[in-house]
């Protein structure tokens, strides 16, 4: 999977809305390209590039990691095996991983 679509999964999943909607009518009618807007979880309009870029940056990686529950974090860092088979140790993995990856096993994790 490309970048693009990992993010756009990501954040589908943590509640961005892309296509369109009641909601969305309601918001922007006939106004504008609605290909470039979506709408953040928030609530808030927001164009489609600031939808964040879970695949290159750790800190958007970390928000969506805090909300994980215990269990879901053991789930993540199984899946976060599979791009390490040689290291079995699940903190070694972190450590290592690249927010790709991270975003990655996270994609799995939730079933993409």
């Amino acid at each position: 999977m490309t970048d693009a679509e990992i993010n756009r999964i990501i954040a589908i999943y943590v509640g961005w809305k892309f296509e369109p909607c009641q909601e969305w009518k309601d918001r922007f009618g006939t106004w504008g390209s609605k290909s470039k807007w979506c709408i953040a979880p928030d609530g808030t309009d927001q164009f489609i590039h600031s939808i964040p870029n879970y695949c290159n940056d750790f800190n958007a990686m970390r928000t969506i990691l805090l909300t994980l529950s215990e269990e879901q974090v053991i789930d993540f860092m199984e899946w976060l095996g599979v791009d390490f088979p040689e290291h079995p140790s699940k903190i070694v993995r972190m450590i290592i991983s690249s927010a790709r990856q991270q975003a990655t096993a996270f994609a799995r994790m939730i079933g993409i």
